[in-house]
Formats: structure tokens, C-alpha cells, sequence
């Protein structure tokens, strides 16, 4: 066997083993990120980039029959490559680039890091700057070689922030352009922007890759690419997971970036595609990677019941990744944190405790049957605090003697849905009231302290019902009222204009709370999202860099006391996700000892669970309001 260094398509260098014997197989398949290619699996190739080059060097100098392998001269050329970046990057070294903005010292060493590794992940806090790393990267590289052309994969709600943060950091000098036409216009869009000699790159939704990946990857001359958000990619499953590595794996991609605040939310499985993203040769398929760092139960192969292995998954992504918390970074103003626990009025009160009991309901005129499950009855219980009740117009049965239900099934067909072949559409839903609002009416009553104390407010809410009544009621303030939701014509605009007004209150919908800047000294939370990650990432819309000149900063969250809010929050504040637990362990979500069983990973149903083995999951009771 020989080995030696060449440079691949992409310019990035290759470690080749050429002369592989089938007895030799079993040796080199061990060497990191090696793989072989052709028929008779002779020549073998890895990466040779910072840091996986290393890797690579130290696993072949543990192999004794490589002989040529010290002597070869791109080899010891090599050697001094990545010895030369682990040093710019231990130094903070720019690689020559100044940027036109100066950075933060996180922002440097993070910034330095992506300049020596051409794919990496940087796993920052949300308000320490990802986008403007993101930006003066791009700048760096269009400076130091030419024909670029970049793609940045974000949300819909920060397309425009990319643009943005481009033009302010450059200067006037370069662009990004986002794509937001669909259909026939989008191509006709993404054409038109091309012929920009200012734009560096376009902007293009995990959506759009999902839906047009076959229009990019033809038309879009794209040779780095950045993941923003990248905890998009959290489902093996899902279309957006797929499209995106198809989009990798078909082009010739030298740069790949990921940007996240929070790139898992405690599960393994979610740094799959994150990791599939950075590079084909770090993780195998999925199925063998959940069988690596997962435990399953010994009665079904489908469920998880705990982790395995993740000391080596730390050292895997440690090593391909920057973590870095806000507290670590700057010198933030002291945070407040406080639950203001009220009562129920009468009405609430009844009507929660009836399906708690699992008996019909009556919300104003709509009438609803007992619930069937667990999760049936906290997503009523949920809306029911905030003084309303949703009833899906849906038929149930439905399905129940379609011909096609087989083949539905099989194929994940749902009914209402475009592939449906007897209704297409939603037929949406009814409101119930219960008559009375006293979590809404709380929160205004907040607000409306705090606007009186000359303080800017943003308040979060869940549901599109509550966000209606919290614009109309908080319309009678004196103040501008600003909402920030789907039904937001332009999320950059109004983002905008909150941040530049000296005194107003911003109404947001939770699960929106990504990427973007609230620039206010106090948050009330009306409602919550069960997902860690939506409580994590708006819980950081106005901290990081973004707090800066907030002597302090004020987060309220309203709960009715007792109630399945109140043990939503408290799983939240303890980073633990309350809508994985609904989908897996529901019956613990409402439990006292929850956050001890967490802690000491005790399942539902283990011999230290305080529930009987015998208690059926559908039963468990959820605590009554007193």
C-alpha cells in the first residue's frame, strides 16, 4: 500500500491509499472518514481538511505496513498544513481579513475557526452575532478566491436579516439575495439575481429545498453553503433533512457552515443531520446511527428508552464545533425569571376539572366529547386556560371505509391533504368561548404597568385565537402595537420597526421566536409552547449582544396556578423538552417527581417510578385545579 495527498474538485486536499489488497480491507476501513470507490476497492480516499486530515494521519501512522508513509512529501507537506491551522485558530488568526465592522472576541475566535475549517459547525447562543460570522466569512472568501457563489439555507422569518446584516457589514458593498417567489417566478427571480454582481449569495428556505432542490442545483452555481438554523435538519425523516443532503451530495461543495443556538434538545438523533450535512464520511445512515447512541426497548426495536455511547458523540462533534453560551461571551445585565402563578375563575375552573375527569364538555356553543387520551385532554386543557376551545370541523370517520386506506397508510397519506384523493382541504375549525380570559387579562393588565413605567414589551403567545385578543386588547394602549406572526406581511419590516421605535409593545407568536432581534427590557409570556426549543430560543430574542445599555431584564410567565402551564414551565426552566415527554412518557409531564426521575433517568413504569406497574398508560389521572 502508498499513500499520498492530492486536491479534490473542490480544492480541499484528499488522503489516498492506493495498492488496498482484500486482506487489507478490514484495516483501512477503520481509518477515519476512509472510503473506497470502484469495483475492486483498491484505492481508498479521506478527508485531508483541518481537522479531519488529522485524524486521518494519526490513524494511518498506527498502521506499521504503511511503510512509504513518513517519507512521502505531500504527506509531511500536509502534516504542516493542519499543524499551521490548528495554530491561526489557537491564535485567533483572520487569515489577513479585516473586517469593515469589528468583531466581539467570541465572534473573532469563531470567525477564525471557520476560516481554518472549511466545514464546521458553530453552536452559539442565540444574540451572540451567528449571521455577522456568517457574513464576514463570505466577504474573507470572495477576498481570497474567486467565481464563489454562496447559499444560506434559513427561515422565512430571517431571509431578510441575511440581506440585511450583509449590506450593514460590508458596508453598501456586497448583497445577499433572498429568494421568496414560488412557482413559475421563483426561477425567473433566482435568474435576475445571478446577473447582481453585488449579491454573494442567495437566501432559499429549508422549504424551498424541499419543493424546488432540483431548480437549485441546476440553475443556483453554488459552491459553499450555510446551514442556518441548522437544527431544521433534527428529523432523518423529514423532507427538508433529505432534500438538504441531496443538495450537498450532488454538487461540489467546498464550504459548509452550521449555525445554531440550540442544535439538540438532548437526543442524539437530532445531530444526525447536522453531522450527514458537514460531511457523508463523519456518521453512517441513520438506522446505524440510532443503533450506535441509542437503547431501545427489548419488546419494540422502534421505541427509545435512553442513550448509549454519547461520550464518543461529544468527541465527534467537540471536535468538528464551537459551543459557546451567551454568559460565556458578555457581560450581560442580570436576567429575572418569574412565574406569576393566578387563580381560575369559576368557570375555568369547571370546566378544566370536567376534563380532567374525562366527561363532555360544553364551551359556549360547541359542545365536545369525553377525551380518549392523555394528549387529547392537555392540548384542550392548554386552550382552555387561555379562555378558549378549538373544534376541528374534520370528520373523524372519515377514512374508516375508504378503499385506499391501506395504501394510505402505507404511503403516510393523511385525509385533508393535497394527496388525499377524497378531500384535499382543511375544512378548518370552531371557537368556543369560555366566557372569561383571566390569563389574557392578566397580561394586559402587566403590560400595561409596564408601558405606564416607560418600558418596551414583547409578549408571546401560542395560539392564533389569543393573539387576536391580545392585539385588540392591547390596542386601547397608548402605544404602538406591532404583531409578529404567519400573518406578518414583511417579518423583516416589522422587526425593524420595533427595534427603532422608543416605546411600544410587540405581539409574537412562540414558535416564531427564531433569528431574530427584539430589542426591549421585559418579556410576558401569555401563552406556552410545549417544545424546549421554542422556549430556548424566544426566551433569547432580547439577550446577548442585543442587551446591550438593559440595566436588567424582566421575563413573566402566566400560569393558572396548579394547572398543566404550571408544569409545562417547570419542565421548560429545567432545559427539559415538554413536547418530547407528551409524545413518549406523557403520563410524567404532570407528575411531581418529573425533574428527579429526569435527573436519574427512571422511565415511567421502572422501579423507582412512584406509578404502579400495572397503572394503564391511559388513565393516569392529570391533578385537578383546587
Amino acid at each position: 500500500m502508498e499513500v499520498k495527498t492530492t486536491n479534490s474538485v473542490g480544492g480541499d486536499p484528499v488522503i489516498v491509499i492506493t495498492g488496498v489488497t482484500p486482506k487489507d480491507v478490514p484495516v483501512v476501513n477503520n481509518i477515519f472518514g476512509m472510503r473506497a470507490y470502484g469495483k475492486d476497492k483498491s484505492t481508498w480516499f479521506a478527508p485531508g481538511m483541518f481537522p479531519f486530515g488529522r485524524f486521518v494521519l494519526d490513524d494511518i501512522k498506527e498502521l506499521e505496513d504503511i511503510a512509504t508513509f513518513n517519507k512521502l512529501p505531500s504527506i509531511a507537506q500536509l502534516d504542516c498544513d493542519l499543524k499551521k491551522a490548528e495554530s491561526s485558530i489557537a491564535s485567533d488568526n483572520l487569515d489577513g481579513y479585516v473586517p469593515k465592522v469589528p468583531l466581539y472576541d467570541h465572534q473573532k475566535s469563531a470567525l477564525a475557526l471557520a476560516i481554518h475549517t472549511p466545514r464546521v459547525g458553530l453552536f452559539l447562543d442565540p444574540g451572540l452575532g451567528k449571521t455577522k460570522i456568517g457574513c464576514d466569512l463570505i466577504m474573507h472568501v470572495n477576498n481570497t478566491a474567486s467565481k464563489r457563489f454562496w447559499l444560506i439555507v434559513a427561515l422565512k422569518v430571517n431571509q431578510f436579516t441575511w440581506k440585511n446584516e450583509m449590506e450593514f457589514h460590508s458596508k453598501q458593498e456586497f448583497t445577499l439575495t433572498p429568494i421568496t417567489k414560488t412557482g413559475k417566478a421563483r426561477k425567473s427571480q433566482i435568474e435576475k439575481a445571478l446577473q447582481n454582481p453585488k449579491s454573494l449569495g442567495l437566501v432559499v428556505t429549508y422549504d424551498t429545498c424541499r419543493v424546488a432542490k432540483e431548480l437549485l442545483q441546476e440553475v443556483v452555481p453554488y459552491t459553499d453553503v450555510i446551514l442556518d438554523e441548522s437544527h431544521s435538519l433534527r428529523s432523518p425523516r423529514s423532507g427538508k433533512t433529505k432534500a438538504v443532503l441531496e443538495m450537498l451530495s450532488n454538487k461540489v461543495v467546498n464550504r459548509r457552515l452550521l449555525l445554531s443556538g440550540t442544535p439538540s434538545l438532548g437526543s442524539p438523533m437530532h445531530l444526525w443531520g447536522q453531522l450527514k450535512a458537514l460531511g457523508q464520511f463523519l456518521v453512517p445512515n441513520s438506522w446505524q446511527f440510532q443503533n450506535t447512541y441509542t437503547l431501545k426497548s427489548p419488546f419494540n426495536k422502534h421505541i427509545v428508552i435512553g442513550w448509549k455511547n454519547l461520550d464518543q458523540l461529544n468527541e465527534l462533534v467537540t471536535s468538528i464545533s464551537l459551543r459557546r453560551t451567551a454568559e460565556e461571551c458578555l457581560d450581560l445585565p442580570e436576567r429575572v425569571i418569574q412565574t406569576i402563578e393566578i387563580e381560575p375563575s369559576s368557570k375555568t375552573k369547571k370546566l378544566y376539572n370536567q376534563v380532567v375527569k374525562e366527561l363532555p364538555i360544553q364551551v359556549g356553543e360547541l359542545a365536545l366529547s369525553e377525551v380518549d387520551n392523555p394528549l387529547v385532554a392537555m392540548t384542550r386543557l392548554a386552550q382552555l386556560s387561555s379562555g378558549f376551545i378549538y373544534k376541528s370541523r374534520k370528520d373523524p370517520t372519515i377514512c374508516d371505509a375508504c378503499p385506499k386506506l391501506q395504501n394510505c397508510v402505507a404511503n403516510e397519506i393523511n385525509p385533508y391533504t393535497s394527496k388525499c384523493s377524497v378531500e384535499t382541504k382543511d375544512p378548518g375549525r370552531d371557537v368556543g368561548l369560555v366566557g372569561t380570559t383571566e390569563v389574557i387579562d392578566s397580561c394586559i393588565e402587566l403590560v400595561s404597568s409596564h408601558v405606564a413605567n416607560g418600558k418596551k414589551v414583547i409578549v408571546w403567545a401560542k395560539h392564533q385565537w389569543t393573539l387576536n385578543t391580545l392585539v385588540t386588547k392591547l390596542g386601547r394602549l397608548d402605544v404602538p402595537i406591532l404583531r409578529y406572526d404567519s400573518t406578518t406581511k414583511s417579518h423583516a419590516d416589522c422587526e425593524k420597526k420595533f427595534n427603532e421605535l422608543e416605546g411600544a409593545v410587540i405581539v409574537a407568536q412562540i414558535s416564531m421566536g427564531i433569528g431574530v432581534t427584539f430589542k426591549a427590557p421585559v418579556m410576558v409570556y401569555c401563552e406556552l409552547s410545549w417544545g424546549l426549543d421554542h422556549w430556548l430560543q424566544s426566551l433569547d430574542r432580547n439577550y446577548g449582544i442585543r442587551a446591550k445599555g438593559f440595566k436588567s431584564l424582566l421575563v413573566q410567565v402566566i400560569v393558572i396556578k396548579d394547572s398543566l402551564a404550571h408544569s409545562v414551565i417547570k419542565l421548560l426552566q429545567t432545559k427539559i423538552d415538554a413536547s418530547s415527554m407528551m409524545s413518549k412518557s406523557v403520563e410524567c409531564v404532570t407528575c411531581t417527581k418529573v425533574v428527579y426521575c429526569m435527573n436519574r433517568g427512571i422511565e415511567p413504569f421502572d422501579t423507582d417510578c412512584i406509578l404502579d406497574a400495572e397503572t394503564s398508560k391511559a388513565n393516569i389521572p392529570i391533578k385537578a385545579l383546587r
